[in-house]
């Protein structure tokens, strides 16, 4: 063996288990994912954690390895999330929003926007109720439907529901009509001009 082969040798056996840490990575990375998917989170952070501790030595990351690393981070997000430790998972992605890899930062962005979300429970007087009508006699006319006869009387509002999903497709459909009289009026101005070009 010769010198030039000797001193690449360590220089090759580091890049060989550099390339056994990212087989391994992704390995584990799979192993979470399964186990996130069958609710076992407390093995699938034991995994993803494992998969994190193979990359984060390496500080030269290729575009591969970079990303490999931006999923476990966001797997692991998730998945203290989900086991109810929200502040972890939003500390994880506050670090992924400026990562090198867009698609990761991009993912990263929209998990904040779910864990910082309020709960829904938080939500109810912003709920609207909406008026039942179900059990209303349609034997009225649309016209006689008000907003004060609603509460008072139930088959008003099927009256105007009625007369609400007939009006719809009229509306629609002369909608249609008009916008097809525009469009051929356009063309045939626009015909017109370039014809009078040649003339």
């Amino acid at each position: 063996m010769s010198q030039d082969q000797k001193s690449q040798n360590p220089e090759s056996q580091n890049q060989n288990s550099q390339n056994q840490n990212l087989t391994s990575a992704t390995e584990l990375l799979e192993k979470g994912k399964k186990l996130f998917e069958k609710e076992k989170y407390n093995e699938a952070i034991a995994q993803l954690e494992q998969a994190q501790l193979l990359i984060a030595p390496d500080l030269a990351l290729s575009s591969a390895k970079l990303y490999l690393e931006g999923e476990i981070q966001i797997w692991l997000a998730n998945t203290y999330d989900v086991l109810g430790d929200t502040t972890r998972a939003i500390a994880i992605c506050q670090k992924l929003t400026d990562y090198k890899d867009p698609n990761i930062a991009k993912q990263a962005n929209y998990l904040l926007t779910i864990f910082l979300a309020p709960p829904l429970s938080q939500l109810e007087d912003v709920i609207s109720t909406l008026p039942n009508f179900q059990n209303l006699d349609r034997s009225q006319s649309p016209k006689s439907f008000s907003s004060s006869k609603l509460s008072e009387n139930n088959s008003d509002q099927t009256i105007a529901a009625t007369a609400l999903k007939d009006q719809v497709p009229v509306q629609t459909n002369n909608l249609l009509i008009w916008l097809a009289i525009i469009t051929f009026s356009a063309i045939a101005i626009s015909l017109g001009i370039w014809l009078s070009r040649f003339a």
